[in-house]
């Protein structure tokens, strides 16, 4: 390709995205922070052998205040071993990305898709260990990913999740046997007229892994109020079968049961 048409095409998409910023913003709007929770953030405690596993996730809004969705976002998961005499940390996955959200309900073109309530597309997500030698994993891939949902009190939907690989580390060059290329939620979310008990509980199943190995991985969830709405971290549940819960085991087969809180709205 030529070099002066791609620097053309660059200029050209940069200035659109700025218009519609100016055009969007000129109106003003109301404040919204642009750091905010991308995946879910929660502390919970297993058995013995399982022991604390806790998720750190938030993502940045890059063209702020408006919305046209282009996002930067980092997500950890830890794994540890509080139990124990010296309380180690054993493992942590980093997992930052880059990514597009269009938000159908709300989104800078005012458009809402019927019953799509996003469509995310990433053109580079990471995960490693940040551990060396051996025990180093890690993964450069892309994705893409769509929610669809119906109902209003009763909200039921549905999360697919395909991605590919640019590279592997040399220490899991068959993660792609254990993870595959695409992961699945069902989901339903309740939303109760009596909001001092109960409201937003939520309620899922997802999993992954490769069809042609019949390896993979689920995964089950519920998210509930304590005693009431005022309090606002929920009890969170989870089990979790298969391949792959953390990097560095993820040719191992791990089932764990933990509860604790999720801090989400």
């Amino acid at each position: 390709m030529n070099k002066n048409f791609l620097q053309a095409v660059i200029f050209i998409l940069l200035l659109a995205f700025l218009l519609i910023y100016f055009v969007k913003t000129s109106y003003g709007s109301e404040y919204e922070s642009p750091m905010q929770i991308h995946k879910p953030n929660y502390f919970i405690f297993g058995d013995n052998q399982d022991q604390v596993k806790f998720q750190i996730s938030a993502k940045y809004n890059l063209i702020y205040p408006s919305d046209i969705g282009l996002w930067l976002a980092y997500t950890q998961k830890a794994f540890w071993n509080l139990y124990s005499s010296s309380s180690p940390f054993w493992e942590f996955n980093h997992e930052p990305e880059i990514f597009y959200c269009y938000n159908s309900k709300k989104n800078i073109f005012d458009y809402s898709i019927p019953y799509i309530d996003y469509i995310t597309l990433s053109p580079f997500w990471h995960k490693s260990n940040g551990r060396d030698g051996e025990f180093s994993r890690s993964i450069n891939c892309y994705y893409g990913e769509v929610q669809a949902s119906v109902g209003q009190k009763i909200n039921i939907g549905t999360i697919i999740k395909v991605f590919g690989y640019y590279n592997k580390a040399e220490e899991n060059p068959d993660i792609a046997k254990y993870m595959g290329y695409t992961e699945g939620t069902l989901f339903i979310t309740l939303k109760s007229q009596n909001t001092q008990f109960f409201d937003k509980e939520y309620l899922y199943i997802k999993g992954g892994g490769n069809f042609k190995s019949q390896k993979g991985w689920y995964e089950a969830g519920l998210k509930i109020r304590l005693l009431t709405t005022l309090f606002q971290p929920f009890f969170y549940l989870q089990f979790f079968q298969g391949y792959g819960e953390t990097m560095v085991n993820y040719n191992k087969k791990d089932t764990a049961l933990r509860a604790g809180l999720i801090f989400q709205n």
